[in-house]
């Protein structure tokens, strides 16, 4: 039987495939508009963490004690030395989810002795298909949420979803369970609550006003500037903002005759690029009524923290090892594994019913 070298071809996936899969189109490419976001943001891969089996956070949401007025007593009036506890917890679960890249003995029988490179070769397009398939995966998880074998990842959409980050109630009102916390129990904590402005199917009438007051309330509570945060629209959401905002029109020199031509629309609020995203929530169990059109996400505040030890949970792609048992194969895992970090919900704003101008 042939015998190829498994670090050989390892190396070659490993330098050609894991650098160029994300890049590399096929038949159903698509741009990731939430994870060019956080890369803009934060850097690929960033930010990461050494492991855990289990991830807590807390929230502040009460005053320890009260103040005493002290004036004209000369202190010798009591304190009041009422506390109370101040903190509740949230506990999450990183995630561990493992895509499988396959080459059958038969196959590198049949494919080793036909020229040097064909194994490597089919090794490489498999490699390429599944990190395709693993990053569309793991974006159409966090935006719009339902992927089979990315569900323990969570998903920002918490109209569909009762464990999701961002919801379409009104804001004191939202009361999902995030990392096992019950957030009913603590809807008046600012944090705890997402910003939320329905555009009544009139962004036309309600666009301009619904951003403004959006945009107002989270600068209230956020500690961060508009570079750590993203936009992400419906194409139809999109179209309708561009009508009601002043875009700016990027221009590019004319592919004949001299002089400059229209590039295309770019929809910026504060400077940051609005991009369009078909993994939207439109058409859940609740957001066929209640459309996600735009949402303007604080990804200081939220954002994904990548598992990276001996594993790299950034779309990490292992050695080929070989296999046994009832099928001699060989296979390497792309690695997808982290979980979402979620520190305050109020830094960001969810625009919804907008489809329609």
């Amino acid at each position: 039987m042939s015998t190829l070298n498994l670090e050989l071809l390892a190396d070659e996936i490993s330098s050609v495939a894991i650098q160029r899969a994300d890049k590399v189109r096929d038949g159903q490419h698509q741009k990731l508009p939430y994870l060019e976001g956080l890369e803009s943001v934060h850097g690929k891969g960033k930010p990461n963490f050494d492991g855990a089996e289990k991830i807590t956070q807390t929230v502040d949401y009460a005053d320890h004690s009260q103040a005493t007025d002290q004036t004209g007593s000369r202190g010798f009036k009591a304190y009041n030395l009422t506390t109370r506890k101040t903190e509740a917890t949230m506990v999450f679960t990183p995630a561990f989810v493992g895509i499988p890249i396959v080459i059958s003995v038969v196959e590198m029988e049949l494919n080793g002795k036909r020229g040097g490179n064909q194994i490597h070769n089919k090794a490489d397009t498999r490699t390429k298909n599944a990190m395709r398939y693993a990053m569309r995966t793991w974006h159409k998880q966090l935006v719009q949420g339902g992927q089979p074998g990315f569900t323990s990842w969570g998903t920002l959409n918490g109209t569909d979803y009762a464990t999701g980050i961002i919801e379409e109630d009104a804001n004191g009102a939202q009361g999902n369970v995030l990392g096992g916390l019950d957030k009913s129990g603590y809807l008046t904590v600012p944090s705890m609550q997402n910003q939320l402005y329905d555009l009544d199917n009139s962004v036309g009438q309600n666009g301009r006003l619904a951003i403004t007051k959006m945009l107002n309330r989270i600068e209230e509570y956020s500690e961060a500037d508009a570079s750590d945060c993203i936009g992400l629209a419906t194409e139809e959401g999109l179209a309708n903002l561009s009508m009601v905002m002043a875009p700016h029109m990027r221009y590019a020199p004319a592919q004949s005759g001299g002089g400059v031509e229209l590039a295309g629309p770019a929809v910026t609020i504060l400077g940051r690029k609005v991009r369009q995203s078909s993994h939207m929530p439109t058409a859940g169990t609740n957001t066929t009524a209640s459309p996600w059109s735009a949402l303007w996400l604080n990804c200081a505040d939220i954002r994904p923290c990548w598992l990276k030890n001996n594993l790299d949970g950034f779309f990490g792609l292992t050695d080929f090892e070989a296999h046994g048992g009832d099928r001699r194969v060989l296979v390497a895992f792309i690695d997808v594994n982290g979980y979402m970090h979620t520190a305050a919900l109020n830094t960001s704003g969810l625009l919804i019913k907008g489809q329609s101008f």
